[in-house]
């Protein structure tokens, strides 16, 4: 090594080994607290200014945070676009049992046709993909020792993407879905 290589190296380990040992020893009120990891499974009912859809998806949650897989199908006429994509949804106090929690989602999804061999209607759908913010409310509605059960009730914007720039068109509007996780 070099001089400079070292005198580099020496500085950059000076300065991050006190701040590491720091962080790994808990000081100053730096203990981790365990949260449990638990499953998900849900179904969501969008309507707005453009086309509905109906989705699903599985997931799991720890503390606020809940990462799900997402299939949806979409209400268009002349297609039949289907979805399959991931969401994060934010759930403030998810491991209370709080009766109503704020909570703020996204969710990407790629759009494909889903018509079968016999179905007339096998032209691609115009929209490729989805983006959508959305923000809202989840209610409990039962809890039992093992399963529990919310609604959720949100707002929605949704960027729907086609092939081009100029197909690319944005909706809004409202959500209701049921959601059906392990008790908290």
């Amino acid at each position: 090594m070099r001089p400079l290589q070292v005198s580099v190296t020496a500085f950059v380990m000076a300065l991050g080994l006190p701040l590491s040992a720091h962080a790994q020893s808990g000081g100053a009120g730096n203990t981790p607290t365990q949260q449990r990891i638990s499953w998900e499974f849900g179904q969501d009912v969008y309507t707005g200014s453009g086309p509905g859809e109906l989705g699903m998806y599985v997931g799991v949650s720890q503390g606020n945070n809940l990462m799900a897989f997402r299939a949806g199908i979409m209400d268009e006429a002349d297609t039949v676009p289907c979805s399959i994509g991931v969401m994060y949804q934010y759930i403030l106090h998810g491991d209370t049992p709080a009766r109503i929690k704020p909570t703020a989602g996204l969710s990407l999804g790629r759009v494909y046709s889903c018509a079968s061999d016999k179905d007339p209607r096998k032209g691609s759908p115009s929209v490729h993909g989805t983006a959508t913010l959305s923000a809202g409310v989840r209610m409990a509605m039962f809890s039992g020792t093992h399963v529990a059960g919310s609604l959720d009730a949100m707002v929605f914007r949704e960027r729907l993407s086609g092939s081009s720039s100029t197909r690319n068109r944005d909706t809004k509007g409202v959500m209701l879905g049921v959601a059906i996780h392990s008790a908290r």
